[in-house]
């Protein structure tokens, strides 16, 4: 019998999902994430989410100081 990894997720009130993996699995789907979307999301952040936020909070700064 393998060493395994147990999730429990809360989906809802009271609603709960649970998964299970083999180390080896979650480990390549771990590796797989991080090399793949892990990247894509902080470009995404960092160039395009912070920024605009970043404006935003200037523009509504300058708005309330006038």
């Amino acid at each position: 019998m393998s060493t395994r990894i147990r999730h429990v997720t809360k989906v809802g009130k009271g609603s709960y999902v649970t998964s299970s993996w083999n180390i080896k699995d979650y480990a390549i789907a771990s590796f797989i994430y991080y090399i793949t979307i892990f990247p894509i999301y902080l470009i995404l952040k960092y160039c395009l989410y912070v920024p605009i936020k970043w404006g935003i909070n200037k523009i509504i700064n300058l708005k309330k100081e006038k």
